[in-house]
C-alpha cells in the first residue's frame, strides 16, 4: 500500500499543491491520500483525480478571503469559514470521492477533547452532507472561524490542532510506503518560540489556549518515525512568509518551490526504481527525499 501524507501548514499548502502537479502530471497514484487542515484539502484534490489542477485553485479561492479592513469592524480579517464553505462546495464531490480508487482519509481535531479523529471516505454510514462536513471542517479554526461545524452531535475543528503530520493514520491502516510531503519542516524554530511567548499570556478562552499550545507543540516536533519506505518532501529553500500571508505573490512563490521539489522527487524515484530494477540498489527498500 502507497500513501500520500499532507501536512497542515495554512498558507503553506501552496507549497504541497506545486509538489503535487507534478506527481499528478509524471502518474504516481496512491492508494489513500492523507491531509490535515490545509494538507486535506490537497489530498482531496488528488484523491478524485485533480491533483494537476492545485495550483490553480489555490490562486483562485485563497487570496479573496484575506480583508484586513475587517479588523474595523471588530471581525476577524480571516475569512476561513466563507473560504472552506467554497472550497468544500467547489471542489469536494461526494460520489466522486466514494468511488475514487484512492481512499481519503481527513484528519480533524475533537474540539472537546482534543484528541484526533480520522475520517474515511471508506466509513459506511455517513451521507454525502456528511462527508461534505467532514472535509468543511479540516480548516474550522476556533477563533477564526465562525458557525461551529457539528457531525452527529459533536462539534470538530482543524486536524492541525491534534496531528499537524497524520502519518500514524499511514501507519494504521497498514501502508508499506508513505510519501510524506511535510510543508511546516522548516518552521520549527518560530514555532519553538511562538510557544514561549503565547502560553503565558492567559488571554484565550481554556481550550482554545490548550488546542493553540497542542498545534505548536506540535509543529516544532519532527514527523514520527515510519517503518516502511518513506519519501519524505520538505522546501529545498524556507517559504519566506508566514503561514497566514495568502496574498497571491506569496502563494505563486510557494508553488514555485514546490514544482522545483516535486520535479526533483519525481526523476529520483525513477531513477531510484530503474535502479532496483536492474538489481544495482539494494538498499532502495527505504527512501528520503
Amino acid at each position: 500500500m502507497r500513501a500520500l501524507v499532507l501536512s497542515g501548514g495554512a498558507a503553506w499548502g501552496a507549497y504541497q499543491a506545486g509538489v503535487l502537479a507534478e506527481f499528478a502530471e509524471a502518474g504516481i497514484e496512491f492508494d489513500v491520500a492523507i491531509g490535515a487542515s490545509a494538507g486535506a484539502f490537497n489530498a482531496g484534490a488528488y484523491a478524485q483525480g485533480i491533483g494537476a489542477r492545485l495550483p490553480g485553485i489555490w490562486r483562485a479561492y485563497a487570496p479573496p478571503y484575506i480583508q484586513p479592513r475587517r479588523l474595523l469592524e471588530g471581525a476577524s480579517p480571516f475569512r476561513f469559514t466563507e473560504a472552506s464553505r467554497a472550497i468544500a462546495r467547489d471542489l469536494f464531490d461526494a460520489r466522486c470521492v466514494r468511488r475514487a480508487p484512492c481512499e481519503l482519509v481527513i484528519a480533524v481535531t475533537d474540539y472537546a477533547t482534543g484528541e484526533p479523529v480520522a475520517f474515511s471516505s471508506r466509513s459506511a454510514g455517513f451521507s454525502d452532507e456528511e462527508l461534505r462536513l467532514q472535509f468543511e471542517t479540516a480548516a474550522w479554526i476556533p477563533g477564526l472561524s465562525k458557525e461551529p461545524i457539528l457531525i452527529r452531535g459533536r462539534q470538530y475543528c482543524d486536524g492541525g490542532f491534534s496531528s499537524l503530520v497524520p502519518i500514524r493514520e499511514a501507519i494504521v491502516r497498514g501502508a508499506h510506503e508513505v510519501w510524506l510531503v511535510d510543508c511546516v519542516a522548516r518552521a520549527a524554530p518560530l514555532a519553538r518560540l511562538a510557544t514561549l511567548l503565547l502560553r503565558p499570556l492567559g488571554l484565550l478562552p481554556m481550550r482554545m489556549a490548550r488546542l493553540l499550545s497542542r498545534y505548536l507543540h506540535d509543529v516544532s516536533a519532527k514527523a514520527p518515525d515510519f517503518p516502511g519506505r518513506l519519501v519524505r518532501v520538505v522546501p529545498s529553500e524556507p517559504l519566506g512568509f508566514l503561514p497566514f500571508d495568502f496574498r497571491l505573490a506569496a502563494l505563486e512563490s510557494a508553488i514555485e518551490v514546490g514544482r522545483r521539489d516535486g520535479r526533483r522527487v519525481v526523476a529520483e524515484q525513477a531513477s531510484m526504481a530503474g535502479l532496483a530494477a536492474a538489481g544495482r540498489c539494494p538498499s532502495a527498500a527505504r527512501g528520503a527525499a
